[in-house]
């Protein structure tokens, strides 16, 4: 996965510091992080010995392979994680025929050990091999090398077990280029047991983090998941930052984790900046409600501290930066959507594999070139920007409804609704903030250079225009932040730096204010930035409206307020007016048929 590296610099806060989470079964995996760029990192693993006996209790054997204190070390090893270096060299961190963590760096295969670690004690001392644990090791390169093995249970902050420097690292770089979980180079045994995860960060995250976790009070180890201890001052506080962004120096704002521990009722966050401004907490994940906070000076990284009020209840609590629309939410979004009628067509995967969807709903026995289309993009960003997910099932459900009412009967027989409920399906899946694995701005790369995912999508819609299909509006969906308000970017393709009124508009822009009149009558949003295209061609509302002459616009949905449509007042936003947005804008689409038509050019 290669990546530019001229956009980066070197971290200096934790929430700036570089996560990749691989979820096996990939048998071996790249890491998108530029060579060099970072001096340290940590590797764990995430593991169960299935087979701990033959793993370390094999006593013939070690009669034959030991002396007779039975200490010997670098006895014959099973490897858990290795290393590879596009240079040759390669490091192993493996568990031994005793259960002793053993981590060596070989500067080709078939050289000897230049550097090895190995505590005296073995897990056993630690855990139990017979239950999920955790074992890693860290490396620190620049002046000379800074090694340490790192293991304990999976609900806990893992313990050094031993460390190491030593004034020559050789060609040892903290940041190697592919992982190999469960073997190593050539000639290695593979470990027998099932390793569930891999981690890879380039800080110690162990230490930066803190110290162990009094009843793991915190989890955010699912998907979508981020938030890290820092520390725990009384029992019913908490210190949290949120985990690390991968391909991006620029820190992470997306906190979504749960409290396991009832006691705890307070939360304090440095990480306060103009996306995470505000909080959400639930007890199901399905209602969400804001959050009591308060901002209560400077913390000790000299950020603004927020302090969270959590209220009383018996089980987990949920808390997050925005009402969660993840791989959960989406999933049920699916699932509903077909029992409308609707087509959920997987249309290509991302850069982890993962599954990218477009929703249809239409009336499908009506060909394609006898009606309009209209396609809402969602997700682009971090999992706090794919709240506008949450518009998507709301919309569908009022046009369906609108379908069958009497005024607006065979809705769906001249319209073709697609929606993609999440774009940055890996960002939702590992809990982190704007890019792509690739290190790119999916929101920028839609006119070249595209991931697979913009590529998927592209593709999906020039079929569908081949096939006839004729779209009239694209909206793309962003959400979170200080907005105030929801808003619609202009987003004009006019080459002008400002278009002072309407008679410089040309094309499809000429239709905008027509739109920006409507939205704001029927769903109370606002026309922001008259120029709103600054950015040059690169966006996906430059993209559709390029390649299909139908007008793109973007819509900037906030988490703070509103404005009510009806009473032409702002108010706070919940989550209820928000699903009511999206029966907003599919009230605004039934009262546009002429305007949609006009967009796509049809008679």
């Amino acid at each position: 996965m290669a990546i530019r590296t001229d956009a980066f610099t070197k971290p200096t806060e934790p929430e700036e510091f570089v996560l990749l989470r691989a979820t096996l079964p990939s048998p071996e995996h790249s890491l998108p992080l530029p060579e060099g760029l970072y001096p340290e990192a940590c590797y764990r693993v995430r593991l169960r010995l299935e087979t701990a006996e033959r793993a370390y209790r094999d006593e013939p054997q070690l009669v034959r392979e030991s002396s007779q204190l039975f200490w010997e070390e670098g006895t014959p090893a099973a490897v858990l994680l290795a290393g590879m270096q596009e240079n040759g060299g390669a490091w192993t961190l493996s568990l031994t025929r005793w259960g002793v963590l053993r981590w060596e760096f070989r500067e080709t295969a078939d050289a000897e050990p230049a550097l090895a670690l190995e505590p005296r004690a073995p897990l056993t001392m630690l855990l139990d091999p017979a239950r999920q644990f955790q074992a890693g090791v860290t490396i620190g390169t620049g002046r000379g090398a800074r090694v340490a093995l790192i293991a304990g249970p999976t609900d806990a902050q893992p313990a050094v077990v031993a460390r190491m420097e030593a004034e020559d690292a050789g060609s040892l770089r903290a940041v190697c280029d592919r992982l190999r979980p469960g073997a190593g180079p050539a000639g290695e045994r593979p470990v027998e047991a099932d390793i569930e995860e891999v981690l890879a960060a380039n800080t110690q995250a162990f230490a930066i983090f803190g110290p162990g976790l009094e009843g793991a009070p915190l989890d955010s180890s699912f998907p979508g998941g981020s938030g890290l201890v820092t520390g725990r001052p009384d029992a019913e506080t908490l210190r949290v930052r949120p985990g690390a962004e991968f391909g991006s120096a620029t820190g992470n704002y997306w906190h979504f984790f749960r409290i396991t521990d009832r006691r705890v009722h307070r939360v304090l966050t440095e990480n306060v900046t103009s996306m995470g401004v505000r909080f959400f907490v639930s007890s199901d994940r399905r209602r969400w409600e804001g959050a009591r906070q308060r901002t209560t000076g400077l913390g000790s990284s000299g950020r603004r501290q927020l302090e969270l009020l959590l209220p009383e209840r018996e089980g987990t609590l949920w808390v997050a930066n925005a009402p969660v629309f993840g791989e959960q939410e989406r999933d049920h979004s699916l699932r509903r959507a077909e029992e409308l009628g609707a087509t959920v067509s997987e249309v290509g995967r991302s850069a982890a594999g993962l599954p990218l969807h477009v929703v249809t709903l239409t009336e499908h026995d009506v060909p394609l070139q006898d009606k309009v289309g209209v396609i809402m993009l969602c997700g682009q960003h971090s999992p706090l920007e794919q709240m506008g997910g949450w518009l998507g099932l709301p919309l569908m459900e009022e046009l369906d409804r609108l379908n069958r009412d009497a005024e607006t009967t065979g809705l769906l027989r001249r319209l073709a609704f697609y929606w993609v409920p999440i774009l940055n399906v890996d960002c939702a899946h590992f809990g982190t903030p704007g890019n792509t694995l690739y290190g790119t701005n999916p929101n920028r790369k839609w006119m070249e250079d595209q991931g697979p995912e913009q590529e998927a999508v592209e593709r999906f819609f020039l079929e569908k225009g081949e096939a006839g299909l004729r779209p009239g509006l694209m909206l793309d969906v962003h959400g979170g932040g200080g907005w105030r308000n929801h808003n619609i970017l202009s987003d004009y393709q006019t080459d002008r730096a400002n278009v002072p009124d309407d008679s410089g508009l040309e094309g499809a822009d000429r239709l905008k204010p027509e739109w920006f009149a409507l939205l704001d009558e029927v769903a109370g949003l606002r026309e922001v930035w008259r120029n709103g295209h600054v950015s040059g061609p690169v966006r996906a509302p430059d993209w559709f409206q390029r390649t299909f002459g139908c007008p793109a616009m973007t819509l900037e949905c906030s988490v703070v307020s509103y404005l009510d449509p009806v009473a032409r007042r702002t108010r706070t936003f919940t989550l209820e007016s928000y699903l009511e947005l999206g029966r907003n804008l599919a009230r605004a689409l039934a009262r546009a048929d002429g305007l949609l038509r006009r967009g796509a050019r049809l008679p």
